[in-house]
């Protein structure tokens, strides 16, 4: 069976018996998985403390009642959440609405002064195709 070629970040094709091995850093993997692992045991070591106290048995009749609360309190914040990303996103479209009254601005401006882009891209030395780094 053959294998399909794969692409490799110099954007070379190799097939997956050619393709060169790449450096892993494995300091920084196994302080993630140290991270990740001293914080799993400290979760358990808190549970079980938790569950083996005095204040697990008082709380545990008002389960229901922590239950309405936290369901609550995730409610209000989805909605400023949700009133966040609203406002964001109406400043992005003034953004893009302003952009794009900029570059009319700027379209006019050529227009009328008599130039246009293919001429002020050969007055500026550029090549006769604009670029996208030419702007």
């Amino acid at each position: 069976m053959r294998s399909a070629p794969a692409v490799v970040p110099d954007d070379r094709v190799y097939s997956s018996k050619q393709r060169p091995s790449l450096p892993m850093n494995r300091d920084t993997l196994s302080g993630q998985m140290f991270r990740s692992g001293s914080s799993l045991v400290v979760t358990a070591c808190a549970y079980r403390l938790w569950h083996g106290s005095g204040p697990h048995e008082i709380t545990a009749g008002e389960a229901e009642g922590l239950n309405t609360l936290i369901l609550l309190i995730g409610s209000i914040y989805a909605v400023i959440f949700a009133f966040v990303i609203f406002v964001i996103w109406g400043q992005f479209t003034d953004v893009e609405n302003f952009m794009m009254r900029e570059c009319n601005s700027l379209n006019e401006l050529l227009r009328f002064s008599g130039l246009s882009i293919r001429k002020a891209a050969v007055a500026s030395g550029a090549r006769s195709r604009p670029t996208s780094n030419m702007w």
